[in-house]
């Protein structure tokens, strides 16, 4: 088994097959506070416990090596402020610190934490027996803070002090060990058992307690009575004496001793610091300390007290903002208190107060922000919740929460920050036959309290309607599309009109009810249709739907189809040294087309046959192209016997296959006579022009209208 030795404590390691031994091992140490060894205080005079009060507590750690250092609770009675100190004309004598001590009020020079701070350094441990046989010496420095601004610490009057001192004295006069009885535990991962030594054993002052350095200094003084100190009293005591310690000065620092024995871990000293108080001479400074109080969660907090080491204080207004004037100067603590329930108090602040300026000590207090909740049902004065409606609390003084949506009961819960319990709340997103009756005030919401808030709305009955529709058809057959259509419900005014789409249909799903009947009328119809009377319809509910089919007389249009040629420009080409083309070309018109011939749709051309005259002269016949339409069905052309100033010209298909649309036909060359100059003006007759099925043609030529030729001028 491997054994470790760490200072006064033993840790043995053992194997898991060994753990089963470990509750058998395991014992707990205790601890305790032990008494003061040394010195006992005297019954006769009686010490006053409040001295006890009135001590400077200090708890030294010859293990961690530290000296810790907790003020007294005893307090100056009445805080200086003003940097005057008031005589005790009773006894003649100036007023001092601490605790009364008999019946006409008289006060000891005991010094607190308001008045001084204590300050502990360099501390050092001496080896075993260094100076006395089994004894270690513990040594540091103390020294003394005076925080007065104004009041200089002096020589004091009570205690009795020691002859020839001058300053302020210190002095312990009790000590208190802390004891273990030891004990063995289990620790690390378990396989490790831990043996504590006991603690415990003496401690003295040592002659480092040596008043102010000269010889015979710091020796045992009584400073309870007026008793010498013999060598069985035991109301004697060792000390330190500084000198005096002006306004907001510091002492020098004084070297302190304790002999313990080596077994010795922690002990406690109670040390009284002993002063009169004496007016610095000077008038005294103050400046001002000011600041706010404010929270992210609530904004500003009023009336929050707010504390200033020395006995300073004041309170936070409205805005959380707080001023205290006559502060003394110097290093001071600032502090805040009595904040509203749900906020943490924030760490204290240290500040710099100098004569006549302001320090600044702002605070941000993390506050939880007490809610409760608004809750209630969103009802129509129709009857029933009303469902989909955003429902928005505003606190009094706070932001607007975020939104809740009714369900089908219309039923809402909003959490809310309480506030001053009163609030608003209000409504959107409702149905378009109810009006919203804006804000509506809550009160007495409370920290995890429900405010019932139930909001009937005005609403009137929705419009009964139901659709309309149909279609509209010309008399030569297809639906009318673009026609606009207008249902007047009956005792109610025209709708807007609907446009029919490609097919002829319209459909009015926003039909009001009414008796169930109305009209149907048109207007916008093509050229050639004639609007009927309104039809009526009948039957119409709420929810349903109702077909009136309109059938439209309309007159077919005059079909025309217009022929046309077009020169292109001379070149000088072919067998006369210049040639010129003309392209002839027919227009068969888009869809939908002469009803008689191909229903709705764009009529088709199956060939044609004209006559070209010009001046005899001019021109002579040289070739043709084939053009035959944009598809180039029309592939067939014959140029019969072409003569001075006639060409005899016709097309159609080989393939039994037409043309729609603006279709070119053919392009004649024609070379120009040499020595020829002047105007040529061509004519043109058509023989026939056939459209329709290639099959089955039917005459068109009646309907050819013949566009005027342009005259050629050939320079």
């Amino acid at each position: 088994m491997l054994v470790s030795r760490r200072s006064a404590r033993r840790r043995f390691s053992f194997t898991t097959a060994a753990l089963g031994l470990s509750l058998a091992l395991v014992a707990c140490g205790r601890e305790a506070s032990v008494g003061p060894v040394r010195p006992e205080l005297p019954d006769n005079p009686p010490i006053p416990p409040q001295y006890r009060g009135a001590a400077f507590i200090m708890d030294v750690s010859s293990l961690k090596k530290t000296v810790r250092i907790t003020p007294p609770q005893g307090t100056i009675r009445t805080p200086i402020s003003t940097g005057n100190i008031v005589s005790d004309f009773a006894r003649g004598i100036p007023n001092r610190l601490g605790i009364p001590t008999d019946s006409i009020s008289t006060f000891s020079s005991l010094l607190g934490g308001d008045v001084i701070d204590l300050v502990a350094t360099n501390y050092v441990a001496g080896a075993l027996g260094a100076v006395q046989p089994n004894k270690i010496l513990i040594t540091f420095d103390l020294q003394i803070n005076n925080k007065l601004n104004g009041v200089d610490l002096i020589l004091p009057t009570w205690p009795t002090p020691p002859a020839g001192a001058a300053g302020p004295l210190l002095f312990p006069f009790e000590i208190g060990v802390t004891t273990t009885s030891g004990g063995v535990s289990v620790g690390g991962a378990g396989n490790e058992v831990i043996v504590t030594s006991p603690r415990g054993g003496a401690v003295t002052v040592s002659t480092d307690w040596n008043g102010n350095g000269t010889p015979g200094s710091g020796a045992p003084h009584n400073f309870f009575n007026d008793v010498g100190c013999t060598a069985t009293a035991n109301d004697c005591f060792r000390y330190e004496e500084y000198g005096p310690i002006a306004a907001l000065g510091s002492s020098t620092s004084r070297t302190v001793g304790f002999l313990i024995d080596p077994t010795v871990g922690d002990f406690r000293v109670k040390m009284i610091v002993a002063a009169d108080l004496r007016n610095a001479g000077g008038p005294a400074q103050f400046g001002t300390v000011a600041g706010s109080v404010t929270s992210p969660q609530i904004g500003n907090i009023a009336n929050a007290s707010v504390s200033v080491s020395g006995g300073f204080s004041g309170t936070t207004i409205a805005n959380g903002s707080y001023s205290i004037s006559n502060v003394g100067v110097g290093s001071r603590t600032v502090s805040v208190s009595n904040l509203p329930a749900g906020c943490t108090l924030p760490a204290s602040q240290s500040v710099t107060v100098t004569n006549g300026g302001t320090a600044t000590a702002n605070f941000s207090v993390v506050c939880t922000v007490p809610t409760g909740s608004v809750a209630g049902t969103i009802t129509s004065s129709l009857g029933g919740g009303i469902t989909g409606v955003a429902v928005v609390a505003t606190p009094t003084g706070g932001s607007p929460t975020s939104p809740f949506t009714t369900g089908g009961t219309g039923a809402y819960t909003l959490t809310v920050p309480v506030g001053p319990g009163t609030g608003a709340i209000t409504l959107s997103n409702l149905p378009a036959n109810c009006t919203n009756p804006g804000a509506t005030n809550y009160s007495g919401l409370t920290s995890g309290g429900t405010v019932t808030l139930n909001v009937t709305v005005t609403c009137t009955a929705p419009p009964q309607v139901g659709t309309v529709q149909g279609t509209i058809t010309s008399s030569l057959g297809g639906g009318i599309a673009g026609a606009s259509v207008v249902v007047t419900p009956t005792g109610g005014p025209a709708l807007a009109g609907v446009t029919t789409n490609a097919q002829g249909l319209f459909s009015n799903a926003s039909v009001p009810v009414g008796a169930g009947t109305g009209t149907v009328s048109l207007s916008a119809l093509p050229n050639g249709c004639t609007a009927p009377a309104p039809s009526n319809y009948s039957g119409l509910t709420n929810g349903g739907t109702v077909t009136v089919n309109i059938t439209v007389t309309c007159v077919a249009a005059a079909f025309t189809y217009p022929f046309s040629a077009t020169w292109g420009p001379i070149t000088n080409t072919g067998p006369t040294g210049r040639q010129v083309q003309i392209t002839f070309q027919i227009d068969m018109g888009a869809a939908p087309g002469n009803p008689a011939i191909n229903g709705s749709a764009a009529d088709e051309l199956v060939g044609a046959d004209w006559t070209f005259q010009f001046n005899g002269a001019a021109l002579a016949y040289q070739s043709r192209t084939i053009i035959g339409g944009a598809n180039g069905n029309l592939d067939l052309v014959g140029v019969g016997n072409p003569q001075a100033g006639l060409t005899n010209i016709a097309q159609t298909s080989s393939q039994s296959l037409t043309e729609s649309g603006v279709v070119q036909l053919v392009r004649v060359t024609y070379n120009i006579t040499a020595g020829f100059s002047g105007a040529i003006t061509p004519t043109l007759t058509l023989n026939q022009v056939s459209a329709g099925i290639f099959l089955s043609p039917t005459n068109v030529t009646a309907n050819v209208t013949l566009v005027t030729l342009p005259t050629l001028t050939v320079p």
